[in-house]
């Protein structure tokens, strides 16, 4: 028998299968490109889901303002047939007119009371944090607070700044108004 023909042990011989070493470095290379994979559709998502909570946020602020803005704009004249708005008294949180009209904030909400008998609160936006009112004069000149009666009455300007929260983001929106006093009861206009 020819010494080459003697069989070798350790010859290359045709493989037909992966080692256990490339199966493992394979799945560590997948694992590794899932999970970085995942932190960018996770990010992605969290993002998303934050720009839509601040779009509803500032959405509910903007549609309570105009609500407040236009009973603002439409307050009834005062009986003293002077053109100036039946404001009976203004604080930074709170405005009062006629006889039971008001838009204050209460409870961390923003209530609007329209002035007509037997009339409710009607919650306007929730969760604000801040709201400021800021009364200003027929020239635009801020009046210092708090006024009552005769003084609250020199208001033509409105301004009104509200924050309110959702979700732990937070946004700001401001409107000023301009009172265009409607006609008082039996004065003729």
């Amino acid at each position: 028998m020819p010494a080459n023909s003697i069989h070798n042990p350790h010859a290359a011989t045709k493989r037909s299968g992966f080692t256990l070493i490339e199966v493992i470095a394979t799945i560590s290379v997948l694992a590794i490109t899932l999970t970085l994979a995942s932190r960018i559709i996770f990010t992605s998502m969290d993002g998303y889901a934050a720009s839509a909570t601040a779009s509803r946020l500032v959405a509910s602020i903007s549609t309570g303002l105009e609500v407040a803005a236009t009973h603002l704009r439409d307050l009834p004249a005062s009986s003293e047939n002077d053109g100036s708005p039946d404001i009976t008294s203004i604080s930074s949180t709170s405005i009062n007119w006629g006889n039971s009209g008001s838009l204050r904030l209460h409870n961390g909400a923003l209530e609007l009371t329209p002035d007509e008998p037997s009339a409710h609160a009607q919650v306007l936006i929730s969760n604000v944090t801040s709201l400021s009112i800021l009364p200003l004069d027929a020239t635009a000149n801020a009046l210092s607070l708090p006024l009552s009666g005769s003084p609250a009455r020199q208001t033509r300007q409105i301004q009104i700044s509200i924050t309110a929260e959702q979700h732990g983001l937070s946004r700001t929106l401001r409107t000023r108004v301009f009172t265009r006093c409607a006609a008082a009861p039996g004065s003729g206009s």
